[in-house]
């Protein structure tokens, strides 16, 4: 089986910089050297098998590392730098890695802290590195039984980020990478003189594919450390990015930034990529980027790779993505076959059986219908879908509706508990003008069914967000601790 580094890392100028982030700059020479470091730490540990824990959020030396684990037949975890304590304890105790590497601290957490606490807690032996930047590594080893070796064919167990519920390992071969990574070079006709900034989360399979793109292809991959706004304006104006890959939400917080510290960048952008949420034809308005750049709306899964295509700068109707087979059910439900696809979900085979059907076909959680145009159109979620008084509503049909007037800046809604009808319809809205929020109600009486309005408009500053995904379970709680 070939390795990561056999499959992805093919530039022909080895010197070349094809990857930039906050630490530097780095080319397909620099990643061998900083990898054989890895190799040489790990090779005495025999690590086929084994879980190895990544917990590293400086972006090179992520990289490097995943690399080496994955050469030496190890079994990747990435471990996000957003979770916390008790998130990052409670995946740890799921996923039960034999060896953790863990920052001693990051944006002010102690990583290498909550690790060890959940590592004394265990009953099994743990090795566990920790350093506070990336060069020198502290080993030691907690615990005295050994853990089981997995003996199926692992690559990588990477986690979902958890914005609507807890997270779940997903299983993928190191080919369901390549697969991912080509979807990314196709969309943006990717050339080498590109500098590309990307959003991705690097402990995500999508992630990792698209950190890959530079080292394959010889172009300049922009890939950020952190979710810092400013930080990461300023690396697209050093670098002077001409193509982007992000979320909706994180184009929205970045824009306001890039017109006032590079202006350059608005008005010579060439791609810019939407994904990971909802995307609607209304971010063209919201954000007035030059009209000369392709604003592509891009539909997949975490599970499954990149599927639909479309145009925003039209109508947000979406085009199937070459090599894909899909299917519409009857309650609306879209339905998929592809190239690429993980494993399953790791220790939840119940969990797994239920997203294929007999047939094989993958079922995407998400609802949709053909227009007459004969392209789809996404509803929403089906899991999403709240039910109210017997009826129901599509967040996704609402949050379109909003977006479209003019003091809307960004939407979300959900469903919240109600003594009378189950579950009541909530929007949190950010708004140019809060004192018009009354505006809201009638604005979407005209336009959808009256059990479908918003029982509730709540104002926000910002919308939380997690991974690049809004972070549902985290605005649920806010609204629900509000009400008491």
């Amino acid at each position: 089986m070939s390795t990561l580094m056999e499959r992805l890392v093919q530039t022909q100028d080895r010197t070349k910089a094809v990857l930039t982030t906050f630490y530097g700059n780095y080319s397909a020479a620099d990643l061998e050297q900083q990898t054989e470091f890895y190799l040489n730490l790990l090779r005495k540990k025999n690590i086929k098998g084994k879980k190895i824990g990544v917990l590293v959020p400086p972006v090179f030396s992520y990289l490097s590392l995943i690399m080496a684990v994955n050469q030496l037949g190890g079994i990747v975890v990435p471990l996000s730098w957003q979770f916390r304590n008790d998130d990052l304890k409670q995946i740890l105790r799921f996923l039960d890695p034999h060896i953790v590497f863990s920052i001693t601290n990051h944006g002010g957490f102690p990583f290498s802290q909550a690790v060890q606490e959940w590592a004394n807690t265990s009953e099994t032996h743990t090795t566990l590195y920790q350093s506070e930047d990336c060069i020198q590594w502290d080993e030691h080893s907690v615990g005295v039984a050994e853990k089981p070796l997995e003996h199926s064919s692992i690559d990588f167990i990477c986690c979902t980020s958890g914005s609507t519920g807890v997270p779940k390992g997903m299983m993928f071969k190191t080919e369901d990478i390549e697969i991912m990574a080509q979807y990314l070079r196709d969309m943006p006709d990717m050339r080498a003189s590109d500098r590309f900034f990307m959003t991705a989360p690097p402990t995500s399979v999508i992630g990792i594919a698209a950190m890959s793109v530079g080292f394959k292809e010889g172009l300049q991959i922009v890939f950020p450390d952190s979710f810092e706004i400013p930080l990461m304006v300023k690396l697209m104006k050093d670098t002077n990015t001409n193509k982007m890959l992000t979320t909706p939400s994180i184009l929205k917080a970045l824009y306001p930034f890039m017109k006032q510290m590079a202006p350059n960048i608005v008005e010579s952008l060439e791609f810019c990529g939407l994904s990971g949420e909802v995307v609607t034809e209304e971010i063209a308005v919201q954000i007035p980027l030059n009209p000369h750049c392709r604003l592509i709306g891009l539909y997949g899964s975490s599970e499954m790779g990149g599927i639909l295509y479309s145009n925003l700068r039209e109508k947000a109707e979406w085009s199937v993505y070459r090599g894909v087979e899909y299917r519409i059910e009857q309650d609306g439900e879209f339905l998929i076959r592809t190239m690429a696809g993980f494993m399953g979900y790791y220790k939840q085979p119940g969990l797994t059986s239920e997203l294929w059907t007999s047939d094989g076909w993958f079922r995407t959680g998400d609802l949709v219908r053909m227009n007459d145009n004969y392209k789809l159109e996404i509803i929403g979620r089906k899991k999403d879908v709240i039910k109210k008084g017997g009826q129901q509503v599509v967040p996704g049909e609402i949050e379109k509706i909003l977006v479209q007037h003019p003091n809307v800046k960004q939407a979300v809604v959900l469903g919240a508990p109600h003594s009378i009808y189950g579950e009541q319809v909530v929007a949190f809205v950010i708004l140019h003008d809060e004192s018009r929020v009354k505006e809201l109600y009638p604005f979407c009486a005209e336009r959808i069914a009256r059990f479908k309005v918003p029982d509730t408009f709540e104002i926000v500053s910002d919308i939380p967000i997690v991974q690049g995904k809004t972070d549902k379970i985290t605005l649920l709680k806010q609204f629900l601790s509000k009400k008491g």
